[in-house]
């Protein structure tokens, strides 16, 4: 993740995704012991990744889904207006 003067911007393999791009995508796929994140453009398959999830902290009463997994994060954050605004330059 980056911020720029347009709003902010996912690096990926040398390749930008920038916010304000409607172009792409992302989606994490939950299913049972495992999640798929997966980033299209264009309807274009682009990435797909399986993993574990990572586990949420009891003990910290902040952690949860979204703070504990970067793939969840991103994908509530994508079209997020706020998340876009505070990550842009001015």
């Amino acid at each position: 993740m980056v911020s720029g003067e347009t709003g902010p911007w996912l690096l990926v393999n040398q390749k930008e995704y920038h916010f304000t791009d409607s172009e792409w995508k992302v989606e994490v796929e939950i299913l049972k012991g495992e999640n798929v994140f997966r980033l299209w453009v264009r309807r274009e398959l682009v990435i797909e990744e399986t993993y574990s999830p990572a586990p949420v902290d009891d003990l910290d009463p902040w952690s949860d889904e979204e703070s504990e997994d970067l793939f969840v994060w991103l994908t509530r954050k994508r079209n997020d207006e706020e998340f876009i605004e505070l990550w842009t330059d001015k």
